[in-house]
């Protein structure tokens, strides 16, 4: 699953650097810039997923802590963590696990973030549903970006892993994200 899911990002990595066509689509962002925005975007709904995986698929019954995640019986969850960049970020969400499959929901709720040049605030919620050869993952939610990129991104994505395939269709700051690959 961790290998399919570095692949989904570099795929998108690769098609914010290297994409051709028109900018304009009436969003205030670049390709290049939307790419950035999911970058740092991505990176931290990463982790947050990590931490999910870990506390959902090992929490005996009860309180379970993973970092600074707090894992309840119901499946609920939270965590926050401060930024040593500057900034914070706030989780929380709900989810379940059973045999292989997990399906799970955050929200990430970033304030005055800081991701290399660029400062986000706002709010993602992140969904997976599946198992590890077969999943589906959601990113929805506006963030405003200031810094080296400004403006408010909006996100609306989908991305579907099928064996040795992956589908991803949506909208990354204005910019239309999409294409089935096979590795």
């Amino acid at each position: 699953m961790k290998k399919s899911l570095m692949l989904v990002s570099a795929i998108l990595a690769l098609f914010f650097a290297v994409a051709c066509g028109d900018d304009s689509g009436g969003s205030d962002f670049t390709q290049e810039d939307a790419g950035k925005v999911y970058t740092a975007v991505f990176t931290e709904v990463a982790k947050v997923q990590t931490e999910v995986f870990t506390g959902l698929g090992s929490a005996p019954m009860g309180r379970l802590m993973q970092s600074d995640f707090t894992f309840e019986e119901d499946g609920s969850f939270s965590g926050s963590y401060e930024n040593p960049q500057g900034g914070s970020a706030a989780i929380e969400g709900s989810g379940s696990y059973s045999e292989d499959s997990f399906s799970f929901e955050f929200t990430i709720t970033f304030t005055d973030y800081v991701s290399g040049d660029i400062t986000l605030n706002g709010s993602i919620t992140y969904s997976f549903e599946g198992a590890a050869s077969s999943y589906t993952g959601t990113y929805s939610g506006s963030i405003d970006v200031t810094g080296a990129v400004e403006g408010t991104a909006e996100f609306d994505l989908t991305y579907s892993v099928d064996g040795a395939s992956i589908t991803i269709e949506g909208t990354v700051a204005g910019q239309e994200v999409g294409g089935s690959y096979g590795y």
